[in-house]
């Protein structure tokens, strides 16, 4: 067993027991999404806009870059199967 692998598995087991772990301190949809504290309406719109804006951005970034250039590899790089 590799050492990638064996730490992959640790992990793995690690988030089940958490997740575990909290499924026995969440009981409402309340619960999981404030934690059991009420929020003024500002902080919790906040929030609400951060975890949106943080489930998007890794889907919509590289398409960001690709206009730019950023993606470009070089005048040397020829794509696989592309002879010539």
């Amino acid at each position: 067993m590799t050492t990638l692998l064996a730490f992959v598995i640790l992990y793995l087991l690690v988030s089940i027991g958490i997740g575990l772990f909290a499924a026995t301190r969440v009981h409402s949809a309340k619960d999981f999404a404030v934690a059991g504290r009420s929020l003024p309406l500002p902080v919790a719109t906040a929030l609400a806009s951060a975890n949106s804006t943080r489930s998007t951005l890794p889907a919509l970034a590289p398409s960001a870059g690709v206009p730019s250039g950023l993606g470009d590899p070089g005048p040397g790089h020829r794509p696989a199967g592309k002879e010539g």
